[in-house]
């Protein structure tokens, strides 16, 4: 048997001659032990270097979120069409009665809108008589949803 703090003995070493045994020892020997003065400045680079890598993440990662953000918006505000608050004071700017919110498109928002108008008891136009009848009531949303959900896409 071994000692406890030697390694056992490969089976096959007692094969190998004893000059190479002895020169594969000296290549695989433990390293000799490092100065703390070396061990010292390698931890203290590293950890510099770490430092100034997380620092610069950080605000990268900052600078991403905020173009992500701005990107976002530029995007929205692009593509969709401006959505005009129910004002009684500005005219429909196109001669679809039924485009209520003034979107350029009549669909069930526009019934929506209309809708939340009148229970808000909000003045009303003239031109939001849908069915002609002389009054802006339940019946003038109605028909705004009617034509919003008809098949050939509305009165758009």
């Amino acid at each position: 048997m071994t000692p406890q703090n030697q390694h056992p003995e490969h089976p096959s070493d007692s094969h190998l001659p004893k000059p190479l045994a002895g020169e594969l020892a000296a290549l695989y020997k433990p390293p000799s032990e490092i100065p703390a003065e070396i061990d010292e400045n390698i931890l203290f680079a590293a950890r510099q270097q770490f430092g100034d890598t997380r620092r610069s993440w950080r605000w990268g990662g900052v600078g991403i979120v905020a173009a992500a953000i701005m990107l976002i918006f530029l995007i929205q505000h692009t593509l969709q069409p401006q959505r005009s608050i129910l004002q009684p004071d500005t005219p429909p700017p196109l001669a679809i009665r039924e485009d209520i919110d003034l979107s350029g498109r009549v669909d069930i928002l526009d019934a929506f809108a209309l809708a939340r108008h009148l229970k808000a008891g909000a003045p009303t136009r003239a031109e939001w008589d849908i069915n002609q009848d002389g009054s802006i009531n339940q019946a003038d949303v109605d028909a705004v949803a009617m034509t919003a959900v008809q098949l050939n896409g509305g009165a758009s």
